[in-house]
């Protein structure tokens, strides 16, 4: 666990216990009243190590626990947390309540203490602000037609969960033009952190631009550079995912 303070308000814990992925970020946003966290990872042996250092860096506060999305890597920890609300989309409660239990059985070997699949238990369509602080939970569908985000406007952070990817995005939805929207949001936010769900923390808006410029290019057809190189299977995937063939 590599833990980063981008403001006096957020740490980031990167973990890097998933052979084929990235490091996974978990991020700890330290509120006016609550201490949230952006998704749990994979279990509660994970989620106590994060918490003995929050709780030690922020105080004592309630917890409020956000899923970005429904890919079980997000949620497994969920059940650290008690009866504290569980917030997430709809669409993302759902996934959970239907995949949870097979995504565990299926990829056993990657739980990090007994998980109980945990749901969340506040959901929200379009978007959710926390009561009581200056964070917004909202709708970005992206990687996943349930894919979230969250921005904390007093920090000036933005976590996006995996609709950012170095050195390109996943598509596990063929839905581009959605996904462009969502990135073409995010540029409009005032924020100083970009933190993917996987990958380095970037402290600009580049790495959005970076994967809008991938995006637009895979819509009109001229992404061909990506079909070799260090992207291209991540590229072969998505063209996959485009014409329906996965």
């Amino acid at each position: 666990m590599i833990i980063t303070e981008v403001t006096h308000r957020c740490l980031i814990f990167s973990f890097d216990d998933i052979i084929y992925s990235s490091p996974t970020n978990i991020v700890a946003i330290n509120g006016k009243q609550h201490v949230v966290i952006c998704d749990t990872y994979l279990g509660p042996d994970c989620m106590a190590d994060v918490m003995q250092v929050v709780n030690e860096a922020f105080g004592p506060k309630p917890t409020i626990v956000f899923n970005s999305h429904g890919d079980w890597d997000h949620h497994w920890g969920n059940c650290f947390f008690g009866d504290a609300p569980i917030i997430a989309h709809e669409q993302t409660a759902r996934y959970i309540e239907a995949r949870g239990a097979a995504e565990l059985e299926e990829n056993v070997q990657y739980q990090r203490g007994d998980i109980t699949i945990t749901p969340p238990t506040v959901t929200f369509a379009d978007e959710y602000e926390v009561p009581g602080e200056d964070i917004l939970f909202f709708h970005s569908p992206g990687h996943t037609v349930d894919s979230s985000s969250c921005v904390a406007r007093e920090a000036r952070v933005l976590f996006a969960g995996d609709n950012l990817e170095v050195p390109i995005p996943y598509l596990n939805s063929p839905d581009l033009d959605g996904y462009i929207g969502t990135l073409q949001h995010y540029l409009e936010l005032d924020v100083d952190v970009v933190v993917p769900g996987h990958g380095t923390i970037v402290a600009t808006l580049d790495l959005v631009r970076q994967n809008l410029d991938y995006l637009q290019r895979l819509l009109d057809r001229r992404a061909q550079q990506y079909e070799r190189g260090p992207a291209k299977n991540v590229h072969l995937h998505n063209l996959g995912v485009i014409c329906g063939c996965r």
